[in-house]
């Protein structure tokens, strides 16, 4: 059976940037994912992150587990980001979010996805997956409704530096624009990758932990930041053989992987030449050179 989007929930999508879908997982699929996100591996990355004190994400976790990498092309899910994005999809990252259980820890500060992963157009849609009851209490995410429309804000220091969070605070003064996603275990929320979002503090102390899967449209080309290990896996439909760009001018990121010292803009820039490399001849703004 196909679940594809009802007419009037993408037109709520288009409107607010965001949709959640209850329920869409069943308990079962929820026991699988907990089963990989409790596991002396996981656990043994998150410790190593900080995890007991702020939200850890774990990148590329589908790509290095069978089992979560079956779900990246979850039947349900796909149906319901086709509706959104189109027929031929790719996966860009995956990754498992944990809140730390301690009260009054976690959260990620307001920010847009495309700032860290940009492309030749904004087909790209992040699927979250709840695998705990969530509520504002435990760190829900919030979602600034219609931001999606304001193109990208900056996320940078003024100088070039990227800093990984939106500098523009106006967007998320008027708490009547603001959504918290309050969902049980087993729903999907998709936002838009230009939905100004961000999570508070866990104050429950109760875990909120997700798996999610940054989706894109096949012919969304990669423009900046990291490629991950299952960049570009395609999950449904085929690669067009062609760039779809939109008419947009934007900072890319810089040093956006935890652990990078070279001057860069992720992985994506190294796309060069061995003798440029060679060479040292990266290409590196005066801003941030030196």
């Amino acid at each position: 059976m196909s679940f594809p989007l009802s007419a009037e929930q993408c037109a709520r999508f288009d409107e607010d940037g965001f949709l959640a879908l209850p329920g869409l997982l069943t308990k079962e699929e929820v026991a699988t994912i907990i089963d990989v996100a409790d596991s002396a591996h996981a656990q043994g990355l998150r410790e190593g992150h900080g995890g007991a004190e702020r939200t850890v994400h774990d990148y590329d976790i589908a790509a290095v587990n069978p089992t979560l990498w079956e779900f990246g092309a979850h039947e349900r899910i796909l149906d319901a980001v086709e509706s959104l994005i189109g027929p031929d999809i790719q996966i860009h990252h995956s990754k498992m979010a944990w809140t730390p259980d301690a009260v009054g820890k976690g959260g990620v500060r307001w920010h847009q996805d495309f700032a860290f992963l940009p492309h030749s157009n904004t087909s790209l849609v992040s699927a979250f997956i709840y695998l705990d009851d969530t509520t504002v209490e435990n760190g829900a995410m919030r979602v600034v409704r219609g931001s999606h429309k304001e193109g990208l804000l900056d996320h940078t220091d003024g100088n070039g530096i990227f800093l990984a969070h939106c500098q523009e605070s106006r967007m998320w003064a008027d708490e009547s624009r603001i959504a918290a996603i309050e969902v049980p275990a087993g729903s999907v929320s998709i936002h838009h990758c230009l939905a100004l979002h961000s999570s508070g503090p866990n104050h429950a102390g109760r875990p909120r932990r997700g798996l999610i899967f940054q989706y894109r449209a096949a012919d969304a080309v990669q423009l900046g930041g990291v490629v991950f290990q299952d960049t570009g896996r395609t999950v449904r439909g085929s690669f067009p053989g062609r760039a779809r760009c939109e008419a947009v001018s934007f900072n890319l990121p810089f040093n956006v992987w935890p652990g990078e010292t070279d001057r860069n803009f992720g992985t994506y820039d190294r796309l060069l030449g061995d003798e440029v490399r060679r060479r040292g001849l990266n290409p590196v703004p005066a801003a941030v050179a030196g």
